[in-house]
């Protein structure tokens, strides 16, 4: 068995050499031994330790490849991939040039609270641990499809909402909703303060948000499906006097 930091390998014998990769990173050092095993599980004392540096990375991970795999009235779904000579490759997508992703391992995602029959354009790209950065992805555009006129069903009313505040910040709870037709996890969520829309956020069922100091404040939050539909308002009261 070979260790290197806090990583290690099990090799079969017998053997004199062999190429060990755990837990390598470019551009890090490392400090390895070797350790023995007998057929009965004895262990051998460790072996002198060797200490090397890696190389710095500089091969950037290759142009990320872009594939549409669903789209709704209010969503996008895509898959993407790159080639990485190293174990660590992190992604960031924009939508018509704005960041959606940001530094995520993630392959593939889902992008809601988008309008209907509206055209969005995505580019990838892609960044290793050397911090070398790929080519921009070749570009896709979606127009997401016109919402469903049939469905004429609101979400459920969001469940059990309650709150506790931290002087005029405030911290929101509930049970999220559900749809006859629109998945739960695209369900987008209004957030009123005093009967002001405050924010909207997808598929969440907490929140931060500030009300007035001095006030009784009335937070509401309001379940909304691809189609529009709105669910019943679920409603609760801070006194912050």
């Amino acid at each position: 068995m070979s260790c290197a930091n806090v990583s290690s390998e099990t090799f079969p014998g017998p053997a004199s050499s062999r190429v060990y990769r755990a837990g390598l990173e470019a551009n890090r050092s490392f400090t390895l031994f070797i350790v023995a095993r007998d057929a009965a599980g004895n262990y051998s004392r460790q072996s002198n330790t060797v200490s090397f540096t890696l190389p710095r990375d500089t091969t950037p991970p290759t142009q990320p490849v872009v594939s549409l795999t669903d789209v709704g009235p209010t969503h996008v779904s895509l898959a993407w991939s790159s080639v990485e000579d190293g174990p660590n490759v992190w992604f960031t997508v924009l939508a018509n040039g704005t960041n959606v992703t940001q530094s995520a391992r993630d392959t593939s995602g889902t992008f809601a609270g988008l309008q209907p029959e509206t055209s969005y354009t995505f580019t990838v790209q892609a960044r290793d641990f050397g911090g070398n950065v790929s080519p921009v992805s070749d570009p896709i555009t979606v127009t997401t499809e016109a919402s469903n006129t049939n469905d004429v069903s609101p979400p459920t009313t969001p469940s059990n909402l309650s709150g506790s505040n931290f002087g005029e910040e405030t911290w929101l709870v509930w049970g999220q909703s559900t749809d006859d037709v629109t998945p739960q996890l695209l369900i987008k969520y209004e957030v009123y303060v005093n009967d002001v829309l405050d924010h909207t956020l997808i598929a969440r069922g907490e929140t931060v948000l500030y009300g007035t100091a001095g006030n009784i404040n009335v937070f509401k939050v309001i379940a909304v499906d691809e189609s529009g539909n709105r669910s019943e308002p679920a409603t609760f009261t801070i006194d912050m006097r």
